[in-house]
């Protein structure tokens, strides 16, 4: 159910922040992948995470994953990036 309130949208379905944040089944399944090559802290995860970005351009998490990453690479101007 959703309700309309101002300029606000509210709604009791746990799916609306997928569908806000573009992602599909698939890439559910592949967060949590992601979020462990984010933690690794590891440079080769940069590349994992660019190359999910390129496929799900629209998934905000990603490029959150890979701005985090980039901060604990001490890279703070591609963090910011």
């Amino acid at each position: 159910m959703r309700k309309k309130i101002a300029s606000y949208e509210i709604s009791s379905d746990p799916k609306v922040l997928h569908e806000l944040n573009c992602i599909t089944p698939e890439l559910e399944k592949e967060l949590p992948r992601y979020h462990e090559v984010t933690m690794e802290g590891k440079r080769s995860g940069v590349s994992i995470l660019l190359d999910a970005i390129e496929k799900h351009p629209d998934c905000p998490p990603l490029k959150n994953y890979l701005s985090v990453l980039y901060g604990q690479l001490n890279e703070p101007q591609k963090m910011y990036e």
